[in-house]
């Protein structure tokens, strides 16, 4: 049985999600991927991530950090009025 995980978080928490086009999170291990919704977390001060990017993840850093702050803003504001 398919069950999402909107109905999920309802059912098990009485959990309503507001952002259902954010992605998840992927948390646990490679062997026990677990995927959580992402307003349901805090990141706390001063918490790092202590894992090696892959290379997909450095080439997308790359390219979003040596973007033109115009490119940037435009991108920005993008995402916030599709929103």
């Amino acid at each position: 049985m398919t069950k999402y995980v909107v109905d999920y978080f309802k059912d098990a928490y009485g959990f309503s999600i507001q952002h259902v086009h954010w992605p998840c999170l992927q948390l646990g291990g490679t062997h026990r991927k677990k995927y959580m919704p992402m307003e349901v977390y805090k990141i706390v001060a001063g918490q790092r991530y202590s894992r090696k990017l892959n290379e997909q993840q450095v080439t997308a850093l790359l390219k979003v950090m040596c973007q033109h702050p115009q490119e940037r803003e435009h991108g920005i504001l993008k995402v916030m009025l599709s929103n």
